[in-house]
């Protein structure tokens, strides 16, 4: 028993090194390598919900999109969801036009932090992609509460209500 438990703790340490080191290489912009070093934290852990998350961060950025819902499925199905998986899995859905999946994500990052302007930009977003523009508003008009410095948001949140015929509104 004791040589399983030594064998359990190395494995932890490896894991975490590697995640560390992996996630110093894509904060650096060397995707290749973060990427490797992500697939070998999968080799010890297959379900370890960062490498799949920042692994797919990586893929959406390089336009691999069948990869990146893998492994966007893969942390999902983890009981381990913090909102930064929804936003990414919101924000994925998003851009493959699945809108309904994107706002579904979208409001499970919304319960779990409402104080967040991304999840609300990308739910509008979503909305207004699904024809849904009255209902867009309000989550635009939140991002631009929470993250009133970030021009797109107010421009996002102008276009929005220019389609609703608020023109007075949206100047």
């Amino acid at each position: 028993m004791g040589k399983l438990y030594q064998k359990l703790l190395e494995m932890e340490t490896d894991t975490h090194k590697l995640l560390k080191e992996a996630n110093k290489a894509q904060n650096s912009g060397k995707n290749e390598l973060a990427k490797n070093l992500y697939e070998k934290v999968l080799g010890l852990v297959p379900e370890h919900p960062d490498a799949h998350h920042n692994l797919s961060i990586i893929l959406i950025k390089e336009n691999l999109m069948d990869e990146a819902r893998k492994h966007i499925e893969a942390f999902l199905a983890t009981e381990y969801l913090m909102e930064e998986y929804y936003n990414t899995a919101g924000h994925f859905f998003l851009i493959v036009k699945e809108y309904e999946k994107s706002v579904e994500l979208l409001t499970e990052s919304i319960k779990l932090n409402n104080n967040s302007a991304k999840p609300y930009f990308l739910k509008g977003t979503a909305l207004r992609l699904l024809g849904k523009l009255d209902d867009s508003l309000e989550y635009f008009k939140k991002s631009t509460e929470l993250a009133p410095e970030l021009p797109e948001v107010h421009n996002s949140y102008g276009v929005a209500l220019g389609s609703v015929g608020k023109f007075e509104e949206s100047i």
